[in-house]
């Protein structure tokens, strides 16, 4: 199997930065990244990058394009690390540990390019590609749950679904199975809005609706309005969420630390909390209106 090379660098000054990734890439470098450190003090979605005065570097290189002796030689200023590493199809890694597994009762999440042996199951085929919501997340799963569980015992009214932060569309297909008729999934991120189309086609369902946050209205009401997004970010678009619910509203991504403040922002818009739910850290809040 074809090998490359990871060459590590520290302590490069911010001024010595761009001509050290310019040099790097003159002495065959196939690629150059910087190695952020992250902070998230506010309960938002983006974590944000922690200044540094001196950077470091990670810096690929193929076997053919490498002079251990000169880049040795080259950077001994920035403490160089050369580690060789199998190259591999992260993708095909990847896949073999994805298995299809059961959610609740008879329904199952399958990836897309595995065959469905048992017939008799009520199935979604999800390729998630890089988009969250395999169903493995334990926010994902609350939410799948919750839905599935109400649906068999009736309690929707089951017309309309908004399901903001929708991923790969898993939480509109689930909908889609047990019946709503009118889908929209609304996702900030452009690759994810594709892949979830692309699931939508995987699953024969044709007629759901893919949005990005700009294009949704929040005007108009839904009869289930699922979020599966981090809390914060369901405070910040909390009064949507329960202005675009005509009867229930799931929301999920909330830490349990911080499902009292949740809870009482949303009762606050005069919602009824019907159930909470928890799996490890996470929780899940059901209101209605």
């Amino acid at each position: 199997m074809e090998k490359f090379a990871i060459l590590y660098l520290t302590g490069i000054p911010e001024g010595q930065y761009d001509v050290v990734c310019e040099s790097l890439f003159e002495d065959g470098a196939q690629g150059v990244s910087e190695t952020l450190k992250f902070i998230q003090e506010s309960q938002q979605y983006d974590p944000e990058i922690i200044p540094q005065d001196k950077k470091s570097i990670e810096a690929y290189f193929l076997p053919e394009n490498l002079d251990i002796d000169k880049l040795s030689l080259s950077y001994e200023a920035y403490a160089p690390n050369l580690v060789h590493e199998e190259a591999r199809d992260w993708l095909s890694e990847w896949k073999k540990h994805y298995k299809p597994f059961q959610v609740i009762g008879d329904l199952w999440i399958y990836p897309s390019w595995i065959e469905i042996e048992d017939k008799s199951r009520k199935v979604i085929k999800i390729d998630p590609g890089l988009a969250f919501g395999t169903g493995t997340h334990a926010t994902t799963l609350l939410c799948m749950r919750k839905i599935e569980e109400l649906s068999i015992k009736g309690s929707f009214s089951k017309g309309s679904v908004l399901d903001v932060g929708a991923g790969t569309g898993i939480l509109s297909l689930l909908c889609y199975l047990n019946g709503f008729t009118d889908i929209v999934a609304v996702e900030i991120d452009d690759m994810a809005r594709e892949k979830c189309r692309e699931n939508f086609e995987i699953n024969s369902f044709t007629s759901g609706k893919v949005l990005s946050d700009k294009e949704v209205d929040y005007n108009k009401e839904y009869d289930l309005v699922v979020a599966n997004i981090i809390d914060g970010v369901l405070l910040t678009l909390k009064e949507d969420l329960v202005g675009s619910t005509k009867k229930d509203l799931i929301l999920s991504g909330i830490l349990k630390e911080n499902e009292m403040k949740v809870k009482e922002e949303f009762l606050a818009q005069g919602l009824e909390l019907i159930s909470s739910h928890y799996l490890e850290e996470w929780c899940l809040l059901h209101f209605r209106k």
